[in-house]
């Protein structure tokens, strides 16, 4: 499910941004990108949104803003300097010679600058960036619950339409075995002029009856319908479980349309196959 929430908490001097990006995603699949020296917050950040989310691709975006956010800054490496200080009088000394380098040249002498990382206080940042990162995920939140209410309208209506195609399917069953009966009658009559044995035509009509009927598969496909119903009105997570009974409507689905030999029967078997694929791509969005 779709989301973003962005959020900012101070530390110190400089601020701390943080921004959560939701897609789709068939598991939970959370990417963290943060400053180096922030790095140790890495594993509070996953383990926090795992807690809460049990699908998605999530990713995690934190930045430094502030006057201090250089993660490096140059050190002046005095001791060093003053033995360069007291070479260069030895060798003035040596040579009889006067010899005087400016600040710049000073400073370009090995090792009289060095880069260090700044550091921060590793408990105050990971407690300010773990504030502003519940802010942002109530954001994010907010944002799933609006489009899963709108995909859950969505599936329920798909789910009616399959309950009213399963209807039909029940009266055109009943219809089907009539319906045969009729062009088997036919048939024989135009095959043969003797009358019509009753017992056989009986056979043949139990037999077409036993092969085409799909009274089981109604029922489990009803009560697929009734369970997804009952998953779609409770908080917890209910993707997956979803995902599967899916699954088994669509063998159902499939089982049925082997068996059908009525024409009007396999168009109902197409439209269910239909709405059972736009309710599959729906529950890919679903947690």
């Amino acid at each position: 499910m779709t989301g973003f929430g962005a959020a900012k908490a101070l530390l110190g001097s400089e601020e701390l941004s943080i921004e959560l990006r939701s897609v789709n995603h068939k598991y939970c699949d959370i990417r963290v990108r943060l400053p180096k020296e922030l790095a140790v917050c890495e594993a509070m950040v996953a383990r926090f949104l795992k807690s809460k989310l049990s699908r998605g691709a999530i990713e995690v975006s934190v930045r430094r803003n502030g006057e201090n956010v250089c993660s490096t800054v140059p050190r002046l490496d005095l001791p060093l300097l003053q033995n360069y200080r007291k070479l260069l009088e030895e060798v003035q000394q040596s040579l009889g010679a006067s010899c005087e380098l400016s600040a710049k040249e000073w400073l370009l002498l090995p090792g009289v600058l060095k880069l260090e990382e700044t550091q921060l206080n590793t408990e105050e940042a990971t407690t300010a960036l773990q504030g502003a990162l519940e802010e942002a995920f109530e954001q994010l939140l907010a944002m799933r619950k609006a489009e899963g209410e709108l995909i859950c309208a969505d599936i329920f209506q798909r789910l009616s339409m399959v309950c009213a195609y399963m209807q039909k399917l029940k009266t055109l069953s009943t219809c089907a075995v009539q319906s045969f009966r009729s062009r088997l009658e036919t048939r024989l009559g135009e095959l043969s002029a003797s009358a019509i044995e009753p017992q056989r035509l009986a056979q043949e009509l139990v037999l077409f009856a036993e092969r085409t009927d799909v009274a089981e598969e109604l029922t489990r496909l009803s009560a697929h319908c009734t369970q997804m119903q009952k998953l779609l009105h409770t908080q917890e997570p209910v993707g997956r479980r979803l995902d599967f009974l899916l699954q088994e409507m669509g063998r159902e689905v499939n089982t049925m349309g082997s068996k059908s030999q009525h024409a009007e029967i396999s168009l109902l078997i197409v439209e269910m196959k239909a709405e059972l694929e736009r309710i599959r791509e729906q529950v890919q969005n679903v947690e």
